[in-house]
C-alpha cells in the first residue's frame, strides 16, 4: 500500500525505484491517497493504461484497449527476483479496560478481531486509513474504494457482498458521517438474510473532511445525531446483537460477543472528534503546513 512518506520503508523502496510504474485502470493522486501530497513518482517512468488509452510521461496513445493491453503484459517476464512480503507485526493491544477509546487502541484491536475468510468492507473514511497499515490474515478480502471518494458506498457494499459470498463473514468497518447516507440498507440485511458484523465509528461528524479542509469547524461537517445502536432493531433486524461501546473494556466484550452472534451484529464505538489514525493525521498538519487555517 504506496501512499508516500507513511508507507512502509520497504514499500516506498519498490515504488520510488521501480524502473517502471504501472497504473492500470486510473489512479487519483489526490490529498487522502498521497498523504498530503508526499509520493515521489517520476512522471518519465509512471504508465497509466486506461480503459481505451495509455499515457507514457505525458504522451497519450489512444485507441488501446484495456484487455488488449493487459493480455500483452501477462507474455512479459520480469528479470528481478519476485518481491516476497516480510509479515510485520501489529501494535500491540494496549489500554485498561476503563479507558476511552483512542483509534491508537481501536485498529489493532481490528486487526486482531479480523480472522482468515473474512470479507472485510472499508468506507473511504478514517477507516480507510487506519486499517491498511495493519497486517491482516491471510485469506482475508478488503474491499475499498478511495479512488472516488464516495462516501457511503461501503454500507450498500456490505450488503452486496454477503449476499455473493455467505460463507465468509463480512465485517463493515464505517464512519456514522459516510453511514447516513445508506444506513437504510440495514433494513435490506435483515431482510434477505445477511448477517454482516458492522462497526460504526461515532467521532461527531464528518471528521475526515475535519482532517482534510483548513477549518475543522465549519458547520457542514456537523451531523444530526442518531443513536446509531438503535437502528437495526428500527429497521427490523431485531435479532441483531447491537452495542454502543465507550471504553476499551466495553469495545472487547463487545468485539467477542459480535463474533459469536448467530445473526448479524452492529457495535457503535464513540471516539474522539479529532482523534485520527496516524496517516490521516500526518495528512492534517501536512495540509496545514501547506495551506494554512482558515
Amino acid at each position: 500500500m504506496y501512499s508516500g512518506v507513511l508507507s512502509p520503508k520497504d514499500t516506498r523502496e519498490i515504488v520510488e525505484s521501480a524502473e517502471v510504474v504501472i497504473d492500470l485502470g486510473g489512479i487519483s493522486l489526490n490529498d487522502e491517497t498521497t498523504t498530503g501530497f508526499t509520493t515521489r513518482l517520476d512522471p518519465a517512468r509512471f504508465i497509466s493504461i486506461g480503459l481505451n488509452d495509455v499515457r507514457i510521461a505525458g504522451q497519450v496513445f489512444g485507441n488501446v484497449r484495456l484487455a488488449d493491453t493487459l493480455a500483452a503484459l501477462t507474455k512479459l517476464k520480469s528479470p528481478g527476483p519476485r518481491y516476497k512480503r516480510t509479515p510485520g507485526d501489529n501494535p500491540s493491544i494496549n489500554g485498561k479496560p476503563s479507558d476511552k477509546i483512542t483509534m491508537g487502541a481501536l485498529y489493532p484491536r481490528y486487526a486482531k478481531f479480523i480472522r482468515s475468510g473474512d470479507n472485510v468492507v472499508l468506507e473511504s473514511g478514517s477507516s480507510s486509513f487506519g486499517v491498511p497499515p495493519m497486517t491482516l490474515p491471510d485469506d482475508v478480502q478488503v474491499h475499498i474504494q478511495m479512488l472516488w471518494g464516495s462516501i457511503g458506498w461501503a454500507t450498500g457494499a456490505a450488503f452486496g457482498i454477503a449476499l455473493a459470498d455467505p460463507k465468509r463473514k463480512t465485517i463493515l468497518i464505517t464512519g456514522e458521517g459516510s453511514h447516513q447516507l445508506t444506513a437504510n440498507e440495514i433494513g435490506n440485511m435483515g431482510r434477505f438474510g445477511a448477517n454482516p458484523i458492522i462497526l460504526c465509528l461515532n467521532n461527531d461528524g464528518y471528521m475526515v473532511e475535519r482532517a482534510l479542509e483548513p477549518n475543522p469547524d465549519w458547520s457542514y461537517n456537523d451531523l444530526a445525531k442518531w443513536r446509531y445502536a438503535d437502528v437495526p432493531h428500527a429497521l427490523g433486524c431485531t435479532d441483531w446483537f447491537t452495542a454502543r461501546v465507550e471504553t476499551l473494556g466495553e469495545l472487547d466484550v463487545a468485539l467477542k460477543t459480535a463474533r459469536e452472534s448467530k445473526s448479524g451484529a452492529y457495535i457503535e464505538v464513540i471516539g474522539g472528534r479529532m482523534d485520527m489514525p496516524q496517516g490521516l493525521a500526518f495528512a492534517h498538519t501536512r495540509l496545514k503546513e501547506l495551506y494554512g487555517e482558515a
